[in-house]
């Protein structure tokens, strides 16, 4: 049995009540670890309750950082002399931290022999400190960064000096996206678009794409966390402009694994200027029998079906889905597609994730 300490960033509560990818990840390796007999000290906003029906969560101990949407500065103040006294009674402790600035970096400075790891869930990596002692543990691999895609621990190193990043891909549970087979004749939709509505995923780039088509689109996404509410504001207009799109905003899990059961296609045709970290959400469609198309950024040569490569350019990714969808408008090849889609997506199952986050530092 090992100690894990477990840092949230401060955007909400856990488990987030809709859909929260970051957030979720940390909610499920939480209890994943406490599945598998570990002790789990979790640190995460005001109002965090953390119950389950299959499993005694008696032993998992959390530590509020205070109002959801505080700064992560007030937050590691509120923590730190808590999470302190826990390092400093058991120097096994091992300390994930998944928050978006990292102070928790603070406690791996102050105690050197903390077994600790960060992940970025963000393409930008941070500016190499100036402390000299500091430098040197960064720049030889003391901090154990985690990108969450071999493309993105690339980056990240790049952006960072040639700082050591490790890669854990993302996980999906299975048993929470189960394909549902006899759906075919259910798929109203040619193709959705589930996201976050800002530039880097480019669901205005995807209207913009399809607007003198007839294909049948359904787009719903976070608007909250979007730093640029005129783009957000541009989306929802062209999208209530076309009579072949129905726009939702946020959306529960369970409606979103709805619009995937309903749906031929997801597509992401990403901004060039965004390196899409991992892309959850494909995985989550895949494993429901839900093939994706995307633009060629970031991870995307990982996450990809073989039958269904990413385009270099919004010419072929148009090319690609009026060829997908012929291909799709078959209901033996739609089968066929799915089961592969599934297939393809078993390769970044929950599992997989804790088995990393567990044995990476032991």
């Amino acid at each position: 049995m090992v100690k894990f300490i477990i840092v949230s960033n401060n955007a909400m509560p856990l488990p987030p009540l809709g859909y929260a990818g970051v957030e979720k990840l940390v909610f499920q390796l939480t209890v994943g670890l406490l599945k598998r007999g570990h002790d789990v000290i979790l640190v995460a906003p005001d109002g965090t309750n953390i119950t389950s029906k299959n499993m005694d969560t008696s032993k998992l101990k959390i530590i509020p950082s205070g109002p959801a949407m505080n700064d992560e500065r007030s937050a590691y103040i509120k923590y730190k002399d808590a999470i302190s006294k826990i390092i400093e009674s058991d120097p096994d402790t091992v300390m994930i931290s998944h928050s978006w600035y990292g102070y928790e970096l603070l406690f791996k400075i102050k105690y050197p022999k903390l077994k600790f790891m960060h992940t970025f869930h963000a393409p930008g990596g941070w500016p190499l400190p100036k402390d000299r002692k500091t430098r040197d543990m960064w720049l030889g691999g003391e901090f154990n960064f985690i990108g969450v895609s071999d493309y993105h621990a690339l980056s990240l190193s790049a952006q960072m000096d040639g700082t050591p990043v490790n890669c854990i891909y993302n996980g999906v549970d299975p048993e929470e996206y189960k394909y549902r087979d006899g759906s075919y004749d259910e798929r109203k939709y040619d193709i959705a678009f589930v996201g976050v509505m800002n530039p880097g995923k480019g669901p205005l780039k995807l209207l913009q794409m399809l607007k003198d088509t007839k294909y049948r689109i359904i787009m719903a996404g976070e608007e909250l966390f979007v730093n640029n509410p005129d783009y957000t504001d541009a989306v929802r207009n062209l999208a209530s402009s076309m009579d072949n799109v129905e726009y939702y905003g946020f959306v529960s899990n369970g409606l979103k694994k709805e619009i995937f059961s309903k749906s031929k296609l997801l597509v992401y045709p990403y901004d060039y200027s965004w390196d899409e970290p991992f892309n959850l959400t494909v995985v989550e469609a895949g494993m429901m029998g839900l093939p994706a198309l995307l633009i060629n950024r970031g991870s995307s040569m990982e996450i990809s079906m073989a039958e269904f490569p990413p385009a270099n350019t919004y010419g072929q990714l148009g090319y690609n889905i009026d060829e997908a969808l012929k291909t799709l408008s078959d209901t033996e090849r739609m089968k066929e597609v799915s089961q592969k889609a599934i297939k393809h997506s078993m390769r970044f199952t929950l599992d997989k994730m804790i088995d990393r986050y567990e044995t990476h530092l032991l």
